[in-house]
């Protein structure tokens, strides 16, 4: 008894033989549901310089508890195969995978076992093997024809190269006698014929790779505004004149999105954090009917994501007067910044607001406020932040009718003050008011004569203006 128990555990072909013969014989009953199976390979040709699979589509319309699936592989021609374990950590033997986000995926416990170890390698005799297994959770979801299981292996080639083909086909091991699929209430059923034909076969050879070649002159280096969408056109070629593929292998650092086009076109759209970081998009290429991941060299592209520096002026203080309450407004420029910047204004200190659209800073003092006022604010664009400040004025108007240079009284340097300022595009009077002194609402030559008959020909005295 002991013996047997032993032969059991070391046999895996026996376990899934005394698996299948516990479904068959728990119900025999057949299901009308149709099942549908096919294997695929994603390549035409079955390369023996890099591994390969085969790709099992399962499509189901019950809730799947359980299946088992036989199958033989075989050269008719010599063409030789070994088994490579592919799968994760605790799938034994490991060369049958159950396909990560499929149907399967967290559904299904399996084992895959190949009958005829012997003859996996002589390239004669049929290498049977078989997987199948109960669900574990809440079985495989109805739905259509899904890649859910992979065999993965590695062909031998025979002399010479270009020739050979390998097959597979239903195997219908005993005590099954097909394939057998359970529903939830263990039901079980077979699927519609595979390949009444007696199997699928691929041509085994391509002794020489595809080996695709950057082309020099590719750049190395994209540089973009925070702003866009940067794009670089990168090229290869092969010497068997084959098709390009490209693909992102990797992106180190930065937050935004990469990707490459059929032709070759990377792009990426960067997010305002990726400035200032070091990022780097990694390129891989292939050609022909040459998988992906086979060590050829990549296409590494440093990308730059820039930011132009603001550069803040808060300009001049327009000095209004207490007595009237006339605003006061100071127009903040920002030089340097990228077209798609929404700047942000915030005062820090002192009184008054921004309008936000414009940057146009507005204070209407109120009777009692005369004096120096100092504000201070912040300009950001969302990743560089400059503060800056003004001062504010605030006087009584009726005080110095004339004072147009801000002096404390008149004089004949406040007529040359409103010269400069008229005739030569000179600082502006501080209180327009004071410098409109015949009282015309506008500050021209005419306050200039005015201010001249005034100081030299005694003449009436300046009048408190209504500019603004």
């Amino acid at each position: 008894m002991s013996r047997n128990l032993i032969s059991i555990k070391t046999a895996p072909g026996i376990m899934v033989a005394l698996f299948l013969l516990f479904f068959v014989t728990f119900s025999p009953v057949a299901a009308e549901n149709v099942i549908g199976i096919d294997v695929i390979l994603i390549q035409d040709t079955i390369s023996i310089h890099y591994p390969t699979s085969f790709d099992f589509s399962i499509g189901n319309d019950v809730q799947l508890g359980g299946l088992s699936l036989g199958f033989k592989v075989f050269s008719p021609d010599g063409v030789t195969w070994t088994w490579i374990s592919e799968c994760m950590a605790g799938m034994d033997p490991g060369f049958v995978c159950i396909v990560p986000g499929s149907r399967a995926d967290g559904q299904f416990s399996y084992g895959g076992f190949p009958l005829d170890p012997a003859s996996e390698v002589d390239g004669i005799s049929p290498d049977y093997f078989i997987f199948g297994g109960p669900a574990v959770a809440g079985g495989i979801a109805p739905g259509q024809l899904e890649h859910m299981f992979s065999a993965h292996f590695q062909a031998g080639g025979v002399e010479p190269y270009d020739v050979g083909i390998l097959c597979i086909d239903s195997s219908f091991i005993p005590p099954s006698g097909a394939f057998v699929f359970l529903d939830m209430g263990l039901n079980s059923f077979v699927p519609i014929t595979l390949w009444p034909s007696g199997g699928k076969c691929w041509p085994v050879g391509d002794p020489h790779p595809c080996i695709p070649n950057w082309d020099a002159g590719n750049p190395t280096t994209m540089v973009i505004s925070h702003c866009e969408t940067g794009a670089v056109q990168l090229s290869a070629t092969s010497m068997e004149m084959e098709d390009i593929y490209f693909r992102i292998g990797n992106v180190v650092g930065g937050g935004g999105a990469a990707s490459i086009s059929p032709s070759g076109l990377v792009t990426y759209t960067p997010v305002p954090s990726d400035v200032g970081q070091s990022i780097e998009i990694v390129i891989e290429t292939t050609c022909g009917h040459t998988p992906f991941g086979l060590g050829f060299p990549t296409w590494n592209l440093m990308v730059e994501v820039t930011n132009n520096p603001l550069d803040v002026d808060g300009g001049m203080a327009y000095v209004s007067g207490a007595t009237n309450n006339l605003i006061t407004k100071n127009d903040i420029i920002v030089g340097g910044k990228d077209v798609c910047d929404e700047l942000v204004y915030t005062i820090t200190s002192g009184p008054g607001e921004f309008d936000q659209a414009t940057g146009i800073y507005t204070w209407m003092p109120g009777p009692t406020e005369i004096g120096i006022f100092a504000v201070t604010f912040e300009v950001t664009d969302g990743i560089e932040t400059l503060s800056d400040g003004f001062n504010i004025v605030v006087a009584d108007e009726a005080c110095c009718p004339g004072d147009a240079n801000y002096t404390g009284d008149v004089n004949v340097g406040d007529a040359v003050f409103l010269i400069n300022y008229i005739f030569k595009g000179g600082p502006a009077p501080n209180v327009m008011n004071w410098a409109d002194t015949n009282a015309d609402c506008t500050v021209n030559v005419g306050d200039v004569v005015y201010l001249i008959n005034f100081i030299f020909n005694s003449s009436e005295s300046p009048q408190l203006g209504c500019y603004y």
